[in-house]
């Protein structure tokens, strides 16, 4: 039976057919494989021909996503050398290349593959990155937004003891700032018996059930936080969200202007989040083993849930010397102590609710 395909593209395309498999001594294709020579599809040494492709300048310089290529370029090559300047010990400096890596593929996941139309929420804090000191007994949900469009966001709390929406917005000279937020208890106001709920997020008030925030055009993110007792006991929210009313056009591609605005969230956040560890709190690196108050709020959305209460010190151990960290158990909701690396890469964990 013959089946016939059809593609059709505006660009052009590597296009892979796979016909068939046969059986054949093995010996026949060692002596084929044998037979490369010098082809270059599966050298793993090809930096030096690569190199010498093309020359200083192309009729695509002039492109947006080139200069914000180039911008990223330079902010890994820039966070780099401060790693190297800041890092104490030769294992420091290359935990902090780590980190560097760690966030690259976060953060460029995010920013390459969404979709305002269907935003699902990427995981900030997946188990095998732990990275910018995010608590591991908490589920840290993000959706890129465009504050031009209506969503729906609906979901499940399951049973975990709290649950947060932040709504980010762009800001002057910040990466990030809250244009709208829901604690646990202003959530629950709009919860049914068996858990489920809706926000509205739109210019309009809907007639629909739910509860509904106003949202700005400069909006252009959802982070939502929950906070994990016991894994083994409780059961994780769950959200789903999406575009309503008239929906985002269909593209064939991605746009210059778009492509260069995703590069340039994703060197904004490496540039953010790398240097932690000099801008956050720095009274704290200044005096370690010394603990330091803060509020989510004054931290800022982007890395912290508004109704976080916070105490942080940098600690420096001598041979032979532990941490010994002397508290009354606080009467709230939630509470946990983190323990993470100079670069804010997870490294413990204790928590209780």
């Amino acid at each position: 039976m013959s089946r016939t395909y059809g593609i059709r593209s505006r660009t052009r395309v590597f296009l892979v057919v796979v016909t068939l498999i046969v059986a054949a001594p093995m010996g026949l294709f060692a002596e084929e494989a044998s037979n490369e020579g010098d082809a270059k599809w599966n050298d793993s040494n090809l930096l030096n021909w690569v190199s010498e492709i093309g020359g200083e300048e192309s009729r695509y310089d002039d492109l947006a996503t080139v200069k914000s290529f180039e911008m990223l370029q330079r902010t890994i090559e820039e966070v780099k050398q401060m790693v190297l300047y800041d890092a104490a010990t030769e294992q420091e400096a290359i935990e902090g290349l780590r980190m560097i890596l760690k966030h690259l593929a976060s953060e460029t996941g995010d920013t390459l593959n969404y979709d305002f139309r269907n935003p699902l929420f990427s995981k900030r804090d997946p188990r095998h990155r732990d990275i910018g000191a995010y608590n591991p007994d908490a589920e840290y949900d993000q959706a890129y937004i465009d504050g031009r469009y209506d969503y729906k966001l609906s979901g499940n709390l399951g049973t975990v003891p709290y649950v947060s929406i932040t709504v980010n917005g762009k800001a002057d000279s910040k990466f990030s700032r809250t244009v709208a937020y829901l604690n646990d208890m202003a959530i629950r106001k709009h919860v049914d018996a068996d858990g489920n709920f809706i926000l509205w997020l739109t210019k309009e008030k809907p007639k629909g059930p739910g509860a509904w925030v106003r949202f700005p055009d400069e909006a252009n993110g959802v982070v939502i936080r929950q906070y994990v007792a016991n894994r083994e006991v409780n059961e994780l929210a769950s959200f789903a969200m999406e575009a309503v009313g008239d929906s985002l056009p269909d593209v064939d591609g991605i746009s210059d202007d778009e492509m260069a605005q995703r590069l340039r969230k994703s060197s904004d956040y490496l540039a953010v989040v790398s240097t932690w560890h000099r801008t956050l709190l720095p009274e704290a690196r200044d005096k370690p083993n010394h603990f330091v108050a803060s509020t989510g709020a004054s931290i800022g959305a982007s890395a912290a849930n508004s109704d976080n209460y916070y105490q942080m010190a940098y600690y420096e151990l001598g041979e032979g010397e532990a941490l010994v960290v002397d508290f009354v158990q606080p009467d709230v909701v939630y509470w946990n102590l983190t323990s993470a690396t100079f670069w804010h890469n997870l490294i413990a964990i204790s928590q209780t609710q």
